[in-house]
């Protein structure tokens, strides 16, 4: 696209408003900063727009998030209003989260991933998953679980859990991450009771495997993709994030 020259010459509100309709949501990747460190950096690019100039950077929708303690610091840029904040449970289920996560407070959409570790653990040590777990995020507003176990083993966790007074849990997904599949409210616990009923007696629950194909899962996917009452199991082309 041609560069529109005049920009510059624009009021000062006009353009800031300009800046900030330019702002897309993104999937904001965050990992520790070293395999020993406390603190986090991203290895998400920055985007563009803060790249345009010296205003789009400090007046623009982007703020400077998850400081590493190195010299000079590395940070991501962050618009917490859109971008969807991916982070690996192992990294926020800890005793000191308050303490060395404080972009936690302005987290609006988060994906935790639970991948790799034992369900068991998972579920009884994570602190996010415990009655209080989610209050350490006060302004989330929607939330992705990304395992690698089947969804029965979750399908109690939606309508157990309490994600705080601005996240219904409408809001709130899990999905698997080898299948793209995932299940919301109103279809976790159906889908726990049909897996109880026709398939745990024959395949009992256990980590998949990417592009597994499966004639329990097959089945019971057909049958709501079916149900016109019944929309929000789906597949996923990755796990993108989806804050608006």
């Amino acid at each position: 696209m041609a560069a529109f020259h005049p920009f510059p010459r624009l009021p000062a509100e006009l353009r800031l408003q300009i800046w900030h309709l330019a702002a897309q949501p993104r999937l904001l990747v965050i990992e520790k900063a070293s395999a020993d460190a406390t603190d986090f950096t991203s290895p998400t690019r920055p985007p563009p727009l803060t790249q345009a100039c010296r205003e789009a950077r400090t007046s623009g929708p982007y703020e400077k998030a998850f400081f590493s303690s190195d010299s000079p610091p590395r940070y991501a840029w962050a618009n917490f209003d859109l971008d969807t904040i991916h982070v690996d449970c192992a990294h926020i289920c800890r005793d000191d989260l308050c303490g060395v996560f404080p972009e936690r407070v302005s987290i609006q959409c988060l994906q935790a991933e639970a991948t790799g570790d034992d369900f068991g653990w998972i579920s009884d040590n994570c602190l996010l998953f415990s009655p209080q777990g989610f209050g350490a995020f006060p302004q989330l507003r929607r939330f992705d679980l990304v395992v690698d176990f089947d969804l029965a083993l979750w399908a109690g966790f939606i309508g157990d859990t309490y994600f705080g007074p601005r996240c219904p849990r409408a809001n709130v997904r899990v999905i698997c991450a080898p299948t793209g599949e995932w299940i919301g409210e109103s279809t976790s616990r159906w889908y726990g009771d049909w897996y109880s009923l026709h398939v745990a007696d024959f395949e009992p629950a256990r980590r998949l495997e990417p592009g597994e194909d499966d004639y329990y899962r097959s089945e019971f996917l057909y049958t709501l993709n079916t149900k016109p009452e019944v929309t929000e199991i789906n597949t996923l082309h990755g796990t993108q994030g989806y804050c608006d």
